[in-house]
């Protein structure tokens, strides 16, 4: 009996680990001339990440960028001089977990009965995103909602299927 139970499980698991996409901001400023986007005048590329008042990022209380005074006024007449992303700075990283477990069950010759649970980024991590990436927006660098998560909580499925 304990053989039928606690034995042919199968458990399957896929890991997902990247460091965060490189980061990108626009002026704000349009010319009619260019449809596509506007990039910043930015007076580096270093130090463009936000303090954290502790060693995890807290939304509450935290930017993911330094205040728009640091990147000084955008001019309306001149094209920003940024490269489409910053080499230096990125987005936090991603990491993410699934697990799957699996049995089937031989009940008749006939009838057969499998056993499935799944959970998806099983310990829960959240990964922030990094707010409004536009310096006209009065909430640059805020993260306001859920909208700015980007991945998704904890879930957890099971099932059942009978083979009759």
């Amino acid at each position: 009996v304990a053989a039928k139970v606690l034995g042919n499980w199968r458990l399957s698991t896929t890991e997902f680990y990247s460091s965060g996409q490189p980061v990108s901001i626009g002026s704000g400023v349009s010319f009619p001339i260019f449809n596509g986007r506007n990039a910043a005048q930015v007076p580096g590329y270093d130090g463009w990440r936000g303090t954290q008042a502790s060693s995890k990022f807290d939304p509450q209380t935290d930017n993911f960028f330094q205040p728009k005074s640091f990147f000084g006024t955008q001019s309306q007449t001149a094209e920003g001089n940024m490269t489409r992303f910053n080499p230096k700075l990125r987005q936090m990283g991603n990491y993410s977990e699934n697990i799957s477990v699996a049995k089937g069950f031989q009940i008749t010759e006939r009838l057969k009965l499998d056993f499935r649970a799944e959970a998806f980024n099983m310990f829960n991590r959240v990964r922030f995103g990094n707010g409004s990436t536009s310096l006209s927006d009065p909430n640059f660098g805020r993260i306001l909602g859920n909208g700015d998560l980007l991945n998704d909580p904890r879930r957890m499925q099971m099932a059942l299927k009978l083979y009759f």
